[in-house]
């Protein structure tokens, strides 16, 4: 049972990263934790593993120490990542500069966004016209720092039928 439910919450983790801010994230994480510190103090489990071996471990306790420890090492990642993300505010708002997109000369803006949409799961943030050129704006989030999701880096992509020669006009 500890196997299902294990990789249920796996699931419902990844299922809940595409569409939950950082902050819900990082909430939703440490609840998962939490129940998961409960299910192995319930079995019996030692706080000191440290001179234990892996034989010494039930299946059950094993599976959740692992679960424990992918949530331990999400949970700093998330974390480290809205330090970091603080300091870059703070930097930026002070005169410092940050790249927020870059720009893609593309022949077929359609077949563009379904490349980056389904092949590497960004989502297209924002779309304009730029004098006779559609563009979109490719991401895995917001590129604001002012959004709790923000900073990411997103990709202009620009759609044109003159030929893109590589290093030229990119």
């Amino acid at each position: 049972p500890v196997k299902r439910r294990g990789a249920l919450s796996a699931f419902l983790a990844l299922a809940a990263a595409k569409t939950a801010s950082a902050g819900q994230l990082l909430d939703f994480r440490r609840e998962e934790l939490k129940g998961v510190e409960k299910k192995l103090k319930a079995l019996g489990t030692p706080t000191d593993l440290s001179q234990l071996s892996v034989a010494d471990l039930t299946e059950d306790q094993q599976i959740l120490l692992a679960e424990k420890t992918v949530l331990d090492t999400s949970i700093d990642f998330l974390e480290e990542n809205g330090r970091y993300l603080q300091q870059e505010v703070n930097r930026i708002k002070n005169g410092g500069k940050f790249m927020q997109h870059m720009v893609l000369k593309v022949p077929d803006l359609d077949k563009e966004i379904k490349f980056w949409t389904k092949g590497y799961g960004f989502k297209v943030v924002r779309e304009r016209m730029a004098g006779d050129k559609r563009t979109a704006f490719v991401a895995n989030s917001p590129e604001s720092l002012e959004l709790e999701d923000g900073g990411a880096f997103a990709l202009e992509l620009v759609e044109t039928k003159q030929p893109v020669n590589v290093g030229d006009g990119l």
